[in-house]
């Protein structure tokens, strides 16, 4: 095994590689990224980290900090896969030494006292000549993630968002990362799930940005199978994920439809396992669907706090069938419009981002008449179709673009 420095390369002589990465003080989330000859991702899919932890192909695949490299799998238009880390607290300073270790192939170690960047490319495994070779690389990125994802191609918004504000003060952002960092031992699932939120907050430039998080969830009859099969109590914990990182509180509203309209609760770390069976306890699933009646409650139950019109609302509103009450739904979206909530509806069912069973919610998401546009829409065969990171990415689609445009119409500060 070839021990290498700072700048320097050697041959790798083995086809299947597998590179461990240890730190000596501190931890940090690993990730490659698969490069072509242009040094860019051909897309998010060769960006492998903790949840995307494996290519289609099976070339690279990520187990904690240790990754597997089929080199004989490779596409031939990847030229690189760059390793690199992004510690979870601090600097690349407070990881005070990097160790890669490939068994059999080469050994890099560097110290990192001075190293005040956020993000380092540690190495990368490249081709030259026909064979593969390894650089050792040692480089840090200032701001973290998004920079670091920016350089590799990774589709990530070039300027924060003009209505992120009001950002909390840092005290509020150290609490919000400190609960999701006292969470890794009680509950590792959860902390995953707002790992993955978070980058996909980063990428549109969210990082640290407040909202107050609601999830609405449907209990007409048509639902009671996904309730039945633990569909809903997974969806909850991924949006508390989401609300993890976004509501000071960490926790989530949760509201109900069918026939009627419902406040349920809030959901966070103590109550969310048991949140779905204790709803279905107090309310029976339902007979019809009307979405109007609920929205209008959340209007009227968030305009009541000191704080609206300055903290954003995101409703995720979810459905597996239209409304039987049109036109007030259309009335209080447009009324809804002027405030400061954002309104994302997730038809479950559909076989696609559109889907012909939600007419009416294609129809809501394009709406003529309102101060902004203040909803969108998508529709997935089930609430688990998504992978975290695809489901995080399309909840993030157009809020980034609401948060502008509420700012500039005066709605936000």
């Amino acid at each position: 095994m070839q021990r290498v420095t700072k700048g320097a390369n050697t041959i790798v002589p083995a086809t299947i590689i597998q590179p461990s990465v240890l730190f000596a003080g501190g931890s940090a989330d690993v990730s490659a990224y698969i490069l072509d000859g242009t040094g860019k991702v051909r897309g998010d899919e060769d960006m492998i980290f903790f949840n995307q932890p494996a290519t289609r192909d099976g070339s690279v695949s990520l187990s904690g900090a240790n990754f597997t490299i089929d080199l004989s799998k490779i596409a031939a238009d990847i030229e690189r896969i760059a390793i690199c880390a992004v510690p979870e607290q601090g600097t690349v300073a407070d990881l005070k030494r990097i160790d890669l270790e490939a068994p059999g192939v080469v050994a890099f170690s560097q110290d990192t006292a001075g190293m005040s960047e956020a993000a380092v490319i540690i190495g990368e495994f490249y081709r030259r000549g026909g064979d593969w070779k390894f650089r050792a690389i040692a480089q840090g990125f200032n701001g973290g993630l998004a920079p670091l994802s920016r350089h590799f191609g990774i589709d990530v918004a070039d300027e924060p968002a003009a209505s992120a504000a009001p950002v909390p003060a840092p005290s509020k952002v150290d609490l919000r990362k400190q609960r999701i960092v006292s969470l890794e031992k009680r509950d590792p699932k959860l902390v995953s799930l707002a790992k993955a939120a978070a980058v996909s907050l980063e990428k549109k430039s969210l990082s640290g940005a407040t909202a107050k998080v609601v999830l609405v969830l449907d209990i007409s009859g048509s639902m009671y199978d996904r309730y039945q099969s633990g569909e809903v109590d997974r969806l909850v914990q991924r949006v508390l994920a989401l609300g993890l990182n976004m509501d000071d509180d960490g926790s989530i509203e949760v509201y109900a439809f069918g026939t009627g309209a419902y406040r349920i609760g809030t959901a966070d770390i103590d109550t969310y396992q048991d949140f779905v069976p204790n709803m279905l306890r107090t309310h029976d699933l339902e007979g019809s669907t009307h979405y109007g009646a609920t929205i209008k409650m959340i209007r009227q139950d968030f305009a009541s706090q000191p704080d609206f019109g300055r903290v954003p609302v995101y409703v995720m509103f979810v459905t597996d069938g239209d409304t039987m009450d049109r036109s007030l739904t259309e009335k209080q979206i447009r009324e809804a419009s002027s405030q400061g909530i954002f309104w994302q509806f997730m038809g479950i069912g559909g076989s696609g981002l559109r889907s012909s069973g939600f007419k009416f919610l294609e129809k809501l998401d394009d709406l003529k008449g309102r101060k902004v546009d203040n909803c969108d829409f998508f529709s997935v065969p089930s609430a688990d179709s998504d992978t975290d990171t695809e489901l995080y990415d399309k909840l993030m689609s157009e809020y980034p673009g609401w948060l502008k445009a509420a700012a500039a119409a005066g709605i936000l500060p």
